[in-house]
């Protein structure tokens, strides 16, 4: 349609698979880290329903279709959307905004909006789809959104679900009311530390470039 490589909307130049699978570690070790604090404060929650044989089947579909999913959101939003709105020549914080709204627009059907309340999971997908942009605008590519994006939801459908999450597969452990209050705020401190974390390691440009056409 737009006579151009799908390639140029993750980057400009060879694909750095090496920033997927970083961005994609680091967000793992988050979850975990943040299931952790969600198990000391409410081990009640929690309950074991590993099923060896479903569970390794549900693994190898996992891995063969969620990086699909998921990488088709992020061209989408963070890649088409983002550069699509970005060339009309707006300023680089408004494709950014506009595109961290849709994102959690898309998923107003979710499960989890009609158990948890609108506003409260709206902030959430809005937020995380925002960060995605946000790591995505100061790094000039989609890797890492790519990579983050993917293990959020692998970890989603292998690790640990929950009874009104929109993944119901067969994963090692399964919550039927987790705290969702508890879960946005570790949330949003993991996004912050991953971004300072990406920002070390990454050498993003500046903060003040978000204002640059």
């Amino acid at each position: 349609l737009h006579k151009r490589p799908i390639s140029t909307l993750i980057y400009g130049g060879a694909i750095r698979w090496n920033r997927v699978f970083y961005a994609a570690g680091i967000w793992f070790f988050f979850t975990i880290i943040m299931e952790g604090i969600n198990y000391a404060l409410h081990p009640e929650a929690y309950e074991i329903v590993l099923k060896p044989v479903p569970f390794l089947i549900g693994v190898v579909v996992s891995l063969l279709l969620i990086p699909i999913q998921t990488s088709f959101e992020e061209i989408c939003f963070r890649g088409w959307l983002m550069q699509g709105i970005g060339s009309l020549g707006a300023m680089r914080f408004i494709p950014l905004l506009i595109t961290g709204i849709l994102f959690g627009f898309m998923h107003f059907a979710n499960p989890e909006v009609a158990h948890y309340g609108l506003l409260k999971m709206m902030f959430y997908y809005i937020s995380f789809g925002t960060f995605l942009g946000l790591i995505t605008v100061l790094s000039n590519g989609l890797e890492l959104a790519l990579g983050l994006h993917a293990a959020n939801n692998l970890y989603g459908s292998i690790v640990m679900t929950f009874t009104s999450s929109a993944l119901q597969t067969n994963t090692i452990f399964r919550s039927p009311d987790p705290d969702i209050n508890l879960m946005i705020i570790v949330s949003t401190v993991a996004m912050v530390a991953v971004f300072f974390i990406f920002k070390n390691k990454f050498k993003f440009s500046a903060i003040s470039s978000l204002v640059e056409v």
